[in-house]
């Protein structure tokens, strides 16, 4: 009975080790499992994100798009086309130093200008070793009286490329140039109507161009005149000095009076249509005033406007009085049809 009772208890024993032992082993099965289920998703999220920073880095050095960029200016097609063309202005429209009448460095960038064309040229800017290829094009807008300008290419640039950076800088430092009229010619233009109906002029020829005193001459002539007429003088004298052929100037001086008087002798009475001028105030000498008018005669011609009669200045400062050219108030005046 003892015998059979220890042999019992011994099997027991021997039962409950087993399961014991069976336990041990499922414990570190079920750890070592959940060890290489925790390594095996650690070695996906760490292989995801050098998936995804590849894809990032390729995508911002080669998954790009061609250039095509546009702004609307203010300045005819032709006005654009001139300053563009000419090395010279096109250093005051950027406001970049020219090399070799072609070549200028804009944001680290070689910029340069090849095969020069009515609507546009070819641009090949270079950054270290890359090289983007372009155009740069403009063409009429509205009537004429304002520009497109373009900056395209089929070559794949990222949006953070020098190359966008510096074509997009090209245009913007374009546009604030274009839409400023007076950067481009100089002065601001008004269109005006004809204020000045009644004159009394005087004209003369010589074989060269009147000094100040003798301008002043013909006009104390003709004001003269009208304080002998009785008549008052409405508005500043005008004048008109131009090269009738070589070695040969005319100069004519004219002023307005508030009523028709007759003219006698070599004072003659003018009497001006009611019509359009386009008009321009000029600060400084005789010199300045020269290069305005030559300016305005571009704008009339880059604007497309025709004129029926002869421009004409306002001398609004006594040039006499005042020996100072640089405060000198010129308004420079041209009948225009529209």
């Amino acid at each position: 009975m003892l015998s059979q009772r220890k042999i019992e208890l011994n099997c027991t024993r021997y039962i409950f080790r087993k399961i014991l032992i069976s336990k041990n082993i499922s414990e570190k099965l079920n750890y070592f499992h959940q060890k290489f289920l925790m390594k095996k998703i650690i070695s996906v999220v760490f292989l995801f994100l050098i998936i995804t920073s590849i894809s990032y880095f390729m995508y911002s050095k080669y998954s790009s798009k061609s250039i095509t960029l546009a702004k609307e200016v203010t300045s005819p097609e032709d006005c654009v086309r001139r300053h563009f063309l000419n090395s010279v202005l096109l250093e005051k429209c950027l406001g970049v130093k020219m090399k070799d009448d072609s070549i200028f460095t804009l944001n680290n960038c070689e910029v340069i200008i090849a095969n020069k064309m009515l609507n546009g040229f070819e641009v090949k800017m270079v950054n270290n070793n890359d090289t983007l290829n372009s155009f740069f094009s403009f063409t009429s807008a509205q009537n004429d009286k304002k520009s497109i300008l373009g900056f395209t290419s089929t070559q794949k640039v990222n949006s953070k490329s020098v190359f966008l950076q510096t074509a997009t800088a090209i245009l913007q430092k374009a546009e604030t140039f274009f839409n400023d009229e007076e950067k481009v010619y100089g002065f601001k233009t008004k269109m005006e109507r004809t204020a000045d109906f009644y004159l009394l002029s005087l004209k003369n020829t010589d074989n060269r161009k009147p000094t100040t005193e003798e301008v002043y001459k013909l006009i104390g002539n003709v004001e003269n005149y009208i304080a002998l007429k009785q008549g008052k003088i409405k508005n500043p004298p005008m004048l008109n000095v131009y090269e009738e052929e070589l070695n040969k100037y005319t100069t004519m001086v004219a002023v307005p009076t508030t009523k028709q008087i007759e003219g006698q002798g070599n004072i003659y009475f003018k009497q001006l249509v009611d019509g359009n001028l386009l008009t321009a105030i000029v600060k400084g000498g005789s010199f300045t005033v020269e290069q305005a008018e030559a300016q305005l005669k571009i704008y009339l011609t880059e604007y497309k406007k025709t004129s029926p009669a002869i421009p004409y200045q306002t001398l609004i400062t006594n040039r006499l009085q005042e020996k100072d050219t640089t405060k000198w108030i010129t308004k420079l005046n041209y009948p225009v049809f529209y």
